[in-house]
């Protein structure tokens, strides 16, 4: 059974042909996180458009660690831990790897029916990027915000504690399964096309800025040029 049929539509859209994603060096950057990663989970690890492409799709490390879900996680196969040190010895190996920049924070400034992301000063995975020479795809997920309601106050405080690895989220999804996502959503996940960028084995702050740039300049692109497609012709992306 697709799982994708637990939603009023899901669907992955690949502008540039699938061929645009390489084998090897290649970083699948989705946005929005949402509450429980929607997009990422059934148009990206679980895709199969993107089943023939080998990657490692990687969470938040304590999600690897919970009592069940890390179990569910490590029994899938191809999920794994997004810790600094995970991703040197993956990227150093030129495995393919699809992640989510904005992590807890995206969660936490989670508010239904708001395109927001967490990612001017989300810049880690851009100065990797350079110091193993990888192509990096930006990916956006139109939806992501309607499969929750959330609690989005008081949102200093929480991102205060979502330093000390709390994720301080709050939400509600389907009314007889409040911790399942609301089935009445048009989920459409956009791969764009790469961004290539050099290999520099010490980028400095210059250099990681001026791709961090072209990055979110490029996002923004995919974001405006597709959000009609999507049926969210009024959209607006608010990049925290």
């Amino acid at each position: 059974m697709d799982p994708r049929c637990y939603y009023d539509h899901c669907e992955l859209h690949l502008p540039h042909g699938v061929e645009d994603i390489k084998n090897e060096k290649s970083m699948l950057c989705y946005h929005p996180h949402g509450a429980l990663c929607v997009g990422f989970s059934w148009n990206g690890a679980h895709a199969p458009e993107l089943k023939h492409i080998p990657a490692k799709w990687l969470v938040v490390d304590v999600l690897m660690h919970a009592p069940l879900f890390g179990r569910i996680l490590r029994w899938i196969g191809n999920v794994g831990g997004a810790d600094a040190g995970n991703m040197k010895r993956l990227m150093k190996e030129g495995t393919n790897i699809g992640i989510i920049p904005g992590g807890f924070e995206d969660a936490t400034i989670m508010k239904k029916g708001s395109e927001r992301i967490w990612l001017k000063k989300r810049k880690g995975f851009i100065k990797y990027a350079l110091r193993f020479g990888y192509r990096v795809h930006p990916v956006y997920n139109f939806g992501e915000c309607d499969t929750f309601y959330t609690f989005h106050w008081l949102a200093k405080l929480r991102m205060k504690l979502n330093a000390f690895k709390i994720p301080a989220v709050f939400f509600f999804g389907n009314v007889f399964m409040p911790l399942f996502p609301r089935t009445n959503i048009n989920m459409h996940t956009f791969i764009g096309k790469a961004i290539e960028l050099p290999k520099i084995d010490e980028p400095t702050k210059e250099d990681v800025d001026k791709w961090h740039k072209t990055y979110c300049d490029a996002l923004q692109v995919l974001f405006d040029k597709h959000k009609a497609e999507a049926g969210r012709a009024d959209a607006v992306l608010e990049m925290w």
